[in-house]
């Protein structure tokens, strides 16, 4: 139910996601991003609010450049620049933070990251009670 994901979300440690923000108006196609790199994102920081594979049923409000430009690899080793913009631009950074280790949390309160993180165990403590 995601819209993207970035190889160590599946433990593999490779620098490439794979992402698909369409929904039931347009017809856009999944992008795979092989060795991302943002290289121009815009001064302007746009609030969103993200969730996260990683973190089911959590959503916090961050804030990210409104635009970026990405040079990657596509699926046939060709390289491309992208200019993403929008929920892409969000979707592409959030992706981008997991292959270097970030995670949206890292953006938020320490508080808030101490909510979920009592969430998160709760989670799995009712996970592994039902199987």
């Amino acid at each position: 139910n995601g819209i993207g994901l970035a190889a160590p979300q599946i433990n593999k440690s490779l620098q490439i996601l794979i992402m698909d923000c369409s929904n039931k108006d347009n017809k856009y196609k999944p992008i795979t991003l092989i060795n991302p790199i943002i290289i121009d994102e815009s001064k302007n920081l746009k609030l969103y609010e993200e969730g996260c594979l990683s973190f089911p049923e959590q959503y916090f409000k961050v804030s990210r450049p409104g635009f970026v430009k990405v040079n990657y690899l596509d699926i046939d080793g060709k390289s491309k620049d992208k200019v993403f913009t929008g929920f892409e631009a969000v979707c592409v950074q959030h992706e981008i933070d997991h292959l270097i280790g970030i995670l949206f949390t890292s953006y938020i309160s320490r508080l808030r990251r101490q909510i979920i993180l009592k969430k998160m165990q709760k989670f799995k403590k009712n996970l592994n009670k039902s199987i």
